[in-house]
């Protein structure tokens, strides 16, 4: 904390120091083009989620639970992803929060 208070940087594993939270997911690809032609072609104007082509997964969120703001996040999919978002084991991704949390009355 010193380091940080005299305007200097620290290196520390926030998974250390805030709260870590695993969800399990259904992960989907979501179809890509340039928006240029997604402007020009009806077709690209929607899609439609097919859950047969859907990729079991656990995304994993470090941080203090906070509504609106983002969090250093890891994802992990079984399989893996030949190329992109979940070709890594352990593939870094900035996460908001994910839930709602219901009370009882």
């Amino acid at each position: 904390m010193q380091a940080l208070r005299s305007g200097g940087t620290a290196n520390l594993d926030v998974a250390q120091v805030l709260d870590t939270y695993i969800e399990h997911i259904q992960f989907y690809l979501i179809p890509t083009h340039p928006l240029v032609d997604i402007l020009k072609n009806v077709n690209y104007h929607s899609f439609i989620l097919d859950s047969s082509q859907s990729i079991t997964g656990q995304l994993t969120y470090a941080g203090p639970g906070g509504f609106k703001t983002v969090h250093p996040g890891w994802l992990f999919l079984t399989p893996l992803m030949k190329s992109g978002l979940g070709s890594n084991a352990e593939h870094r991704t900035c996460t908001k929060l994910s839930k709602l949390v219901m009370t009882e009355r």
